[in-house]
This record gives C-alpha cells, structure tokens and sequence, in this order.
C-alpha cells in the first residue's frame, strides 16, 4: 500500500488547469491555480514557480501564468483536445471520401493555430504550417475562432500576434475597430465562405460550439476554385456546420 504524495497530485491538477487555459488561450492566476488545486494561493504560487523552473510552467507576468514548452507534451493525450479529434476524425473521413474537398481541424494554443486532422486530398506540408503561424489572420480557421473569443481572449492573441497586417486581412485596415468589425461580420454569417484567387482554392470555415457559446476549434474546407461554384460553396458551408454542430454536441455529452 502505497502513500498518495499530495504535492504531485496538486502540481498535477495545476498542469490540467494550465493546458484547458492554454486551449482558450487565457493566463492562470496563483489564485485560479489554488482554487484548481485545494490549496492556498502561497502554495499554488510556489507550485507554479517550480513548474516553471522545470520547463512546464511560463512565467509571462505579474500574477500570470501558462503552459510551457514541456506541458503541452506531457498533457497532449488528456482533456478536450483529444474528444475533439476522436470525434471529428470518422465524421470528417466520411465527408472527405464523397467529394474532392480536404477538411481541417484547428485549434488555437497560446496564440498560435495549431493543425489536429487534416483529411482528404490536399496533405499537411511543413511550409503550410509555418505560413499559417507566420500569417495567422489570413486563415480562415483562425477568424472564425476569434470571432468567438471572449474579449480576454481576444486580447491575449493580439499581444501574441499583433494586428492583422494589409496583406493578411485588407478589410481590417491595420485597426482594433476594424478588427472587431469583421469579426462581428463573420459571427452573424456563422463563419467564412471566401475564396483564395492566388492560391486556386475556396477558403470556408465555421466554429465548433460548446454549450455557452464557447469555441474549441474550427472546421475548415478547401476545395477547387475551377470546380466549385457559388452554389457548392454553399454547400459546403453548411454541410461544415452540421458537422461542426455534431461534434461539439458529441464533444459536450462526453465531457459531462
């Protein structure tokens, strides 16, 4: 019979904590961590520091933390994340096999999109991953999350990422407004029906929901330009909501 050693399953508790934040892209507090924890805010402030001395943990500002180089990897097989591809991955498989389409999962972690299932014709390339690091308000995977931040959210991403830049996103024009406005745009057409011109490709991308309105990720969709019509995209649009609409209800009776 073993002896429970009180202080790992606290430090553990805290890493869960700090990975679930780190998908909404949001700071722990020493405060939040206690509460997470069952301890006092001193001993979770020592947790953290401790934590962060090991890599897992980053100390990014007075009262706030998150999760480090190593926590993500210690923690990639528990939570949300690996729900949401669990349920998503037969689903999109199944979309992907009747038609020419690729279909994306994305999430955002730490102001950064982050590629979970990329499924159908078009395959993951290193290239492909860092231009959507490098340029991230120009993927459409990414403005329908943002489009369901919260405003701390929100915020964290644009001290992670600037504002949008010409090029990524014209219709911002380089401001905070602007930003806000487009994002209130895409939220009443629940997501993005674009198109790519340069790249030959249509750009569609809805979000998926948690009860609350709370976003995880987002399914994205390219297809030909030369073979998809105004009338397909439509399609495609919605046909990307009813899946997004099934996994995140699957996603939630899960996690109950």
């Amino acid at each position: 019979m073993y002896q429970k050693v009180k202080s790992v399953e606290r430090a553990m508790k805290i890493l869960e904590l700090l990975r679930e934040k780190s998908i909404a892209n949001e700071f722990v507090s020493p405060q939040e961590a206690a509460k997470a924890a069952g301890i006092s805010p001193v001993s979770a402030y020592n947790i953290l520091n401790t934590l962060a001395d090991c890599g897992y943990v980053r100390h990014t500002g007075r009262g706030k933390y998150e999760e480090g180089a190593f926590g993500s990897l210690f923690l990639q097989g528990r939570g949300l994340i690996p729900r949401l591809c669990a349920e998503a991955e037969p689903l999109l498989k199944r979309a992907a096999a009747s038609g020419k389409e690729s279909f994306l999962l994305v999430t955002l972690n730490n102001g950064k999109r982050v590629e979970l299932l990329r499924i159908g014709k078009i395959k993951n390339t290193r290239n492909a991953v860092f231009e959507a690091n490098a340029e991230p308000y120009a993927m459409r995977t990414v403005r329908v999350i943002l489009a369901w931040y919260k405003p701390a959210q929100l915020d964290f991403f644009i001290r992670r990422n600037g504002l949008p830049g010409r090029d990524d996103w014209p219709e911002v024009n380089e401001t905070r407004s602007g930003l806000l406005r487009e994002l209130q745009r895409i939220r009443e057409q629940g997501g993005c029906c674009d198109t790519h011109p340069k790249r030959g490709m249509t750009a569609t991308a809805v979000p998926i929901l948690l009860p609350g309105d709370e976003v995880i990720g987002s399914l994205g969709c390219y297809s030909p330009l030369a073979s998809t019509d105004f009338i397909r995209q439509k399609g495609i649009f919605r046909l990307l909501q009813e899946l997004a609409s099934g996994i995140g209800s699957a996603v939630s009776s899960r996690s109950v």
